[in-house]
């Protein structure tokens, strides 16, 4: 890579600080910034994982073991990752929905129970 990149600062991904969908929408504003939209898939994503933190690697260590993360496109951590850390409804909305959740005439028992959780 270019000394470009001797000024490029990005906090690693913290769950207690930022939502996952912010994270990810200054990642893309770094890109504009920096000029990295020109960059090849797995420069952003060896780029990615040095930036993101430890807490982020290890989950996508163990998630993709035994493949090696820098042969991971880009879209397929991204999305991952928004599944991980997406925003849950409150406590008391899931309770709600799981107290109400009535089975479909066509349900089997197991499709059901799997809905609950």
């Amino acid at each position: 890579m270019t000394t470009e990149f001797s000024n490029f600062k990005f906090e690693p991904f913290m769950e207690s600080k930022d939502s996952w969908d912010g994270y990810q929408a200054r990642f893309t504003q770094i890109h504009k910034i920096f000029g990295l939209k020109a960059l090849k898939d797995e420069h952003k994503v060896v780029l990615f994982l040095h930036k993101m933190g430890p807490d982020i690697n290890n989950t996508l260590k163990t998630q993709f073991h035994p493949i090696d993360l820098e042969s991971i496109p880009l879209s397929d951590i991204m999305h991952f990752l928004e599944r991980q850390y997406e925003p849950k409804k409150p406590l008391l909305v899931r309770q709600g929905e799981f107290q109400g959740r009535i089975p479909q005439q066509a349900e089997r028992a197991e499709q059901y129970l799997i809905t609950l959780l």
